[in-house]
C-alpha cells in the first residue's frame, strides 16, 4: 500500500512539538479511518517507531490501513527548542499539556468522531497512563477524542526486579551518574553519556526517576495527585481504562523485564489488560529486547499483526477474562 508521510509541528507553550504523520490517504478524506497516536519513552524519540527510510512498527501500521502520528516531545527528535539547560518542562507538563494538545490535534484533522487508538514504547505508556488516570478522575479536562484502546511495548512503572544486569546501566550511570551531570549542565546529557538517543529536560528526567524508584507508591511530585488512588477508584465506578495489550520481551533485562511489566499491568487494576511475554520459549522468532520488540525486521510478521488485531478489535485470541464477550470499548469521556 503505498504511504503518504510528512511532518508538521503542535505549539504548545513555548514548545513546537514535531509530529510525523504516516497515512494511505489524507486524513481530511478518511474520516472514519482509525488513528493511533504512538508515543515514544524517556531519554528518546518518536524515531523509535520509524527510519529515514520509512520502516518500523509506524509505517507498518499505515501500511495496514491506519492514520498514524508519531511525535517528539519536549525538545526531543525536531521538537523545538532542543533540550538544553533552559529547558524547564516537567514531566507533569507532559501529562498536562502536551498529551493533550497532541490529541486534540489529531481531532483538527479527523474530526470528533475520529476513532483514536494509542500505542506507547516504554515510558511512553506510563504518561499516556497517567493522563488518562487524572482526566478520568475529574483532575484534568477530558480529551477531546476517547482512547478506544491502547499497546504498550516494554512498559514498566517502577523497576523492581533485581539482577546484575541493571546495576550500571541503570542504577550508576542513569540514577546516580545522570543526577550529577544534569545538576552541571542543567538538563540529561543521555546521548553524550551513551544511554540515549535524545537528551532530556531536568524536570522530566527527575520525574522519571522519583516514579522508577518509588516501588507501589505512585504520586505526582508536583501537586501530589495519587495516580494508584485514582485507578483504584477509577475500577469501582462505572468507568472502564481503555482496553490495553501489554508486550515485553524475554531478552529486556532491565528497562521494561517482563515481571516489571506485569506489575505495571497490575497497576492499571484494568480487567481488559493483557500481558504477552516474547520471546523463543513462547515460539517467536527472537528473544526481544527493550528496542528490537519495536525495530527488529522480524516483528513484522511475528507480533506486529497482534498490535494490528487488538487495535482493530478482534480481541478474542488473547486470553482476556471472560474471553466471551470480549470487554466492550468504552467512552470514559460520556461516564465521569
Amino acid at each position: 500500500m503505498p504511504l503518504q508521510a510528512d511532518s508538521f509541528w503542535v505549539s504548545v507553550d513555548d514548545q513546537q512539538l514535531h509530529v510525523r504523520y504516516y497515512g494511505s490517504a489524507h486524513p481530511n478524506t478518511s474520516m472514519t479511518t482509525p488513528a493511533i497516536l504512538m508515543l515514544h519513552g524517556s531519554v528518546g524519540s518518536g524515531r523509535i517507531f520509524y527510519s529515514r527510510s520509512d520502516k518500523g512498527l509506524g509505517p507498518w501500521l499505515a501500511r495496514q490501513g491506519f492514520e498514524v502520528y508519531i511525535p517528539d516531545l519536549s525538545g526531543r527528535g525536531l521538537s523545538l527548542p532542543p533540550v538544553g539547560p533552559e529547558s524547564h518542562e516537567t514531566q507533569t507538563d507532559q501529562i498536562h499539556r502536551q498529551i493533550p494538545a497532541l490529541i486534540d490535534a489529531i481531532a483538527e484533522r479527523h474530526g470528533d468522531d475520529c476513532v483514536l487508538q494509542a500505542v506507547a514504547h516504554s515510558w511512553g505508556g506510563v504518561l499516556l497512563s497517567a493522563y488518562l488516570a487524572k482526566a478520568a478522575a475529574g483532575a484534568l479536562p477530558l480529551p477531546s477524542l476517547a482512547i478506544q484502546s491502547m499497546v504498550f511495548l516494554g512498559t514498566k512503572r517502577a523497576v523492581s526486579w533485581r539482577n546484575p544486569w541493571r546495576l550500571i546501566p541503570l542504577d550508576l550511570l542513569w540514577g546516580l551518574y545522570g543526577e550529577l551531570q544534569t545538576r552541571w549542565k542543567g538538563y540529561l546529557p543521555s546521548k553524550q553519556l551513551g544511554f540515549g538517543s535524545d537528551n532530556e529536560p531536568a524536570g522530566v528526567y527527575r520525574g522519571c526517576k522519583a516514579w522508577v524508584y518509588s516501588g507501589r507508591r505512585w504520586r505526582d511530585p508536583i501537586d501530589g495527585f495519587d495516580y494508584a488512588n485514582a485507578l483504584k477508584h477509577l475500577r469501582k465506578s462505572s468507568v472502564l481504562f481503555p482496553p490495553t495489550l501489554l508486550l515485553s520481551g524475554s531478552g529486556d533485562r532491565y528497562l521494561g523485564h517482563p515481571q516489571d511489566v506485569e506489575t505495571f499491568s497490575q497497576e492499571l487494576q484494568s480487567p481488559s489488560a493483557v500481558h504477552l511475554r516474547l520471546g523463543k520459549q513462547y515460539g517467536n522468532a527472537l528473544d526481544y529486547d527493550h528496542v528490537t520488540l519495536c525495530t527488529a525486521p522480524e516483528a513484522q510478521s511475528d507480533h506486529f499483526p497482534l498490535i494490528a488485531d487488538w487495535l482493530r478489535g478482534k480481541r478474542s485470541r488473547f486470553p482476556i477474562s471472560p474471553i466471551t464477550p470480549i470487554i466492550p470499548t468504552v467512552d470514559y469521556r460520556a461516564q465521569s
